[in-house]
């Protein structure tokens, strides 16, 4: 297997990037190519220069507009064109915006059918194509990501698990590994921890503004696990995103029965989180998977360096890879 750094949310010119990336001794890179030649030229010099590998790109499309459906597959496409040209074997296809009350069926299938253009289209170009899970966007929960899988064609669209956001979502990751394990094509790997539980297992009802409220008083990283006395476990993230699908949601939260709250932070590997990063490896290496993973650091708590490196060195001593 080959190992690679994701460059989200990595706040950084993209030489400071990639010489980070190189000193803490990944081979390769996940960065999105763009139209530009002069941008495309300056990723070419710098992964020559820091001896890297580009090794994914990333592309967005819902496909849920038939009069817009061409035009986002052919986006799609052109980014795995321009990253293929650059030696990328990855597409890492993200999902867009949550509907309220999670997608339908139909809205399912309409986004797998998508994909399933992309992907026909890019396995012409050699491009593995991965589908991103995400909290608080269109594939969140197991029963959609599985709906998902039933309709996409395995012979041109994988996985594309994000290790964290499954945890995140409820999801054992080991277990989704091992079930879709054949269909990997590309992994973001980060972990997961709770900080606190703000609200106890005091029942109480909890309505927008509270929520909000909660919200708003998490730093951008931090997301909260509402698990209501229906049963209903409903996921809210703080900043910008976090804030867009609350008011996005407001019929559905505004008073929500709550029996308990969680405070999770993704977090750098290494850091003894929730997610079991040897079961995980375990089981893509018994899979013979040969692709890319990526270390995504949403949140470091070191320098961007540092954790680079403790996400590298946790990996290669304690991983064998």
């Amino acid at each position: 297997m080959a190992l690679h750094i994701a460059t989200c949310p990595w706040e950084a010119s993209l030489e400071e990037f990639c010489a980070a990336a190189a000193t803490a001794g990944y081979e390769g890179i996940q960065y999105n190519v763009g139209a530009d030649p002069a941008q495309q030229d300056r990723l070419r010099a710098a992964l020559e220069r820091y001896g890297l590998r580009l090794a994914a790109t990333t592309a967005g499309g819902m496909f849920q507009d038939p009069a817009t459906r061409a035009v986002e597959i052919e986006e799609a496409v052109a980014e795995a064109r321009r990253a293929r040209a650059l030696g990328a074997e990855a597409l890492e296809m993200m999902c867009g915006a949550r509907p309220v009350g999670g997608p339908t069926p139909a809205q399912i299938r309409a986004y797998a059918a998508g994909l399933n253009e992309v992907g026909r289209r890019c396995a012409d170009l050699g491009m593995r194509v991965g589908v991103h899970n995400h909290c608080i966007l269109f594939l969140e929960t197991a029963a959609e990501i599985e709906l998902l899988y039933e309709h996409l064609d395995p012979r041109f669209v994988g996985t594309g698990f994000d290790t964290g956001h499954l945890a995140l979502a409820g999801i054992n990751p080991v277990e989704f590994f091992r079930r879709y394990a054949a269909r990997t094509a590309y992994v973001h790997l980060k972990d997961l921890y709770q900080v606190s539980r703000p609200a106890g297992d005091s029942e109480q009802v909890l309505d927008f503004e509270a929520l909000v409220a909660l919200a708003e008083g998490a730093d951008i990283y931090t997301w909260l696990v509402i698990r209501t006395v229906e049963g209903q476990r409903l996921v809210l993230g703080g900043g910008a995103l976090g804030h867009a699908f609350l008011r996005g949601h407001r019929g559905r939260l505004k008073a929500a029965r709550c029996c308990d709250i969680g405070e999770y932070q993704f977090a750098e590997i290494g850091s003894g989180g929730l997610v079991d990063f040897p079961g995980v490896f375990a089981v893509l290496q018994a899979a013979g998977f040969d692709g890319w993973l990526a270390v995504e650091l949403d949140v470091c708590y070191r320098t961007r360096l540092e954790s680079a490196r403790m996400s590298r060195q946790y990996i290669r001593q304690q991983l064998g890879v």
